[in-house]
């Protein structure tokens, strides 16, 4: 079983054993959703409520009062509190029992899937808009299920968990094959072998093809390796297409990939083409950016030694993105 926690709620798990390898308990969430927990925690009364969401069926556990002496139990709390809620679920005993036998021991990773995160994020909304905590207990089986049978991503956790179980229990092996699915696959022209500035009518259409090729294999990253919804997935599209097809088209594909010094630069110039009208708007078409030199990596256009660098550039374009919109406003 795999548990990810927030970068918040990480510290709770430090007593369980991590994943030796994160891209492959990454990849055993992406196969065994079942078997996989995302995990955060928030503050009632000074005392730490930790929320545990499947992966596949969204169901909640909630966890009262987990602080630094009842963590080191983590392992064991968390395995009964499973049973527990299941059987309060009116999962089979059974069930429940093959349920653990298949997880095996608990492993903790690092959450990645922001479609949970923001599951996670609206069922603690929720339950701090209700205030229905029993600070007396540790494992709240009865505020679990009541948020089980409320709706969430248009479905109620508590029928899907039912759904799942009238099934018969399936772990899949993770294959080689699995793991080479992670990597993007490039099936466009290299970056560093685009021409751009001075092109013919010819040259360009080619160079918009290329761009659109890219630019399907990086929402198949989004969507299939970053988990993000479906309006960020277009928001970081629209912002690199912006950035391959009205900006690296005059000024230089090859120096994307290479000095890294015309990242900077794009953000002033979105901003004086008002792609931009805030400075929060700027701040998210650096993290498309940052996204999108990720998938790079990932396609071998990019080393991973030089984000380090990237990330410096997209920082200085986003404060220069940022200067160009207030000195914009200053004008008129």
């Amino acid at each position: 079983m795999i548990i990810n926690p927030s970068k918040k709620a990480l510290p709770l798990f430090n007593y369980l054993p991590k994943a030796a390898d994160k891209k492959l308990a990454r990849s055993f969430s992406d196969s065994n959703p079942l078997f996989s927990w995302h995990a955060n925690y928030f503050n009632v009364k000074r005392k730490k409520i930790l929320l545990l969401v499947n992966d596949l069926t969204y169901f909640p556990i909630v966890l009262v009062g987990i602080d630094a002496k009842n963590k080191k139990q983590l392992n064991e709390i968390i395995r009964t509190a499973i049973k527990e809620v299941f059987q309060a679920a009116k999962i089979p005993q059974q069930k429940i029992i093959d349920y653990l036998d298949l997880a095996g021991e608990i492993e903790v990773s690092a959450g990645y899937n922001r479609v949970i995160t923001g599951i996670i994020n609206n069922m603690i909304t929720s339950l701090e808009y209700h205030e229905r905590f029993n600070l007396d207990v540790l494992i709240d089986i009865k505020l679990s299920i009541d948020l089980a049978d409320s709706v969430f991503k248009e479905s109620f956790p508590l029928d899907e968990l039912r759904k799942v179980f009238k099934e018969p229990l399936v772990l899949h092996d993770i294959s080689q094959e699995d793991l080479e699915e992670n990597v993007v696959k490039r099936d466009w022209k290299s970056l560093a072998d685009c021409k751009a500035g001075d092109l013919s009518e010819k040259e360009i259409d080619e160079a918009l093809a290329n761009n659109q090729r890219i630019l399907k294999a990086f929402q198949q990253y989004l969507e299939q390796h970053e988990k993000v919804t479906k309006k960020t997935v277009n928001r970081q599209l629209s912002t690199i297409e912006y950035y391959l097809s009205g900006y690296l088209i005059f000024y230089g594909f090859n120096q994307a990939i290479s000095t890294f010094a015309i990242i900077s630069d794009f953000f002033s110039w979105g901003a004086r083409k008002n792609l931009w009208i805030s400075e929060s708007a700027v701040k998210k078409a650096g993290s498309s950016m940052k996204k999108f030199y990720q998938f790079l990596i990932a396609a071998g256009e990019v080393k991973e030694s030089d984000m380090p660098e990237i990330r410096e550039q997209i920082e200085m374009g986003v404060d220069d993105g940022s200067m160009t919109l207030m000195m914009m406003a200053d004008w008129y």
